[in-house]
């Protein structure tokens, strides 16, 4: 009975974790379908100059953008104004990795099904142990699952945190590589409007965004799983 109690527990560990995931990726897909704060970046940060594009095509772009990652549109390329002239926004290769990213979109959508249908999965699987193997549920102990994966999801978050402070530009190559199957996302500065639109400080931003709209998670999930741990031990004495 210990036994499948640690094991159910581990389950449970593994569920939280993956709902903290999905938690994160919808957050940020969310980040990056969002017209008006992508707009405001490119206002910010962009620097189109070599193209030849003008600050007041960015709120098009970035709609065209976000419609499209979002689904919304069935392509990103939108006709703009390049030194007065109407041409196309973006380079064949440049559609390709936009709808890359699209795909990543999808997944953080997947994830979060995939969530939900875990906690799903979960609390069925509790109704029918605390009518069946009710000695069960006393030996799981779900504040250690709890503990178990804060620690493990917040370790790694700290890693993240800590090589983004020290070499951001390191960490951003490192995800596209393991995120990217090709390297389309290693697009040119002098000629991809892309890139113009989206430089290196363009994520930073969004990156300090993702932790501000989840500083409550970060503090109080800690919080939570210290609290239960406590009060889980002050039972046991």
């Amino acid at each position: 009975m210990r036994k499948s109690a640690v094991l159910l527990r581990i389950g449970l560990a593994l569920v939280l974790i993956l709902c903290l995931v999905a938690y994160f990726a919808h957050s940020l897909a969310s980040l990056a379908t969002n017209g008006v704060k992508m707009a405001e970046k490119m206002t910010r940060y962009a620097d189109t100059s070599l193209s030849g594009v003008s600050a007041d095509a960015y709120p098009a772009i970035a709609d065209a953008i976000t419609g499209y990652l979002k689904g919304t549109l069935p392509t990103p390329q939108i006709t703009i104004n390049r030194d007065g002239q109407n041409a196309s926004a973006f380079a064949a290769h440049e559609l390709l990795h936009l709808a890359d990213i699209r795909g990543l979109v999808h997944l953080a959508g997947v994830i979060r099904y995939a969530a939900l249908a875990a906690v799903a999965i979960s609390f069925i699987v509790f109704l029918v142990l605390r009518k069946w193997q009710p000695g069960v549920l006393s030996f799981i102990r779900p504040q250690r699952a709890l503990v178990a994966a804060m620690a493990a999801f917040f370790s790694f978050v700290l890693i993240i945190v800590i090589w983004a402070a020290v070499n951001f530009e390191g960490l951003f190559y490192a995800f596209h590589r393991l995120l990217f199957r090709n390297d389309l996302w290693l697009l040119d500065p002098q000629r991809d409007l892309l890139l113009q639109l989206m430089p290196l400080p363009f994520f930073v931003s969004y990156g300090w965004d993702l932790l501000k709209q989840s500083a409550a998670v970060l503090l109080i999930l800690p919080l939570a799983a210290f609290g239960l741990r406590t009060a889980g031990r002050e039972k046991q004495g």
